[in-house]
């Protein structure tokens, strides 16, 4: 990428300058986040692997955030179902072993039916 700022962008000598400092910041910056992201995977990692093994229920768990959480807590050995209208879920997201409902939040008496005996809400 640099070369190519350098040949096609008419820029030479010092008007490059300015060009690297900022590529240098974006790639710092880039590094940063990725630094961030790791730590903290590693500590919900590590938080959910101290955990004694409980029964979570996840709404929306055929979404993309709550089936990598539902992914996250079947791997450590937590019994977890869920439920989802499928409006922006999709049934392929639903990990596998996870107990599955499909009904809307908004159906209180399916929603306390289903949350009987249940340690954590997401």
């Amino acid at each position: 990428m640099l070369t190519q700022i350098g040949r096609d962008s008419g820029l030479i000598g010092s008007e490059m300058a300015p060009e690297f400092a900022r590529l240098r910041l974006l790639a710092a910056a880039s590094r940063s986040a990725s630094r961030k992201h790791e730590a903290g995977r590693n500590f919900l990692h590590n938080r959910l692997s101290g955990m004694q093994k409980q029964r979570i229920f996840i709404s929306g768990v055929a979404g993309f955030l709550g089936s990598h959480l539902a992914d996250a807590f079947l791997a450590d050995g937590h019994e977890v179902l869920g439920n989802d209208n499928m409006i922006g879920g999709y049934l392929d997201n639903v990990p596998e072993g996870v107990e599955f409902y499909q009904f809307d939040c908004n159906e209180i008496d399916k929603l306390k039916q289903h949350m009987k005996g249940v340690d954590i809400v997401y």
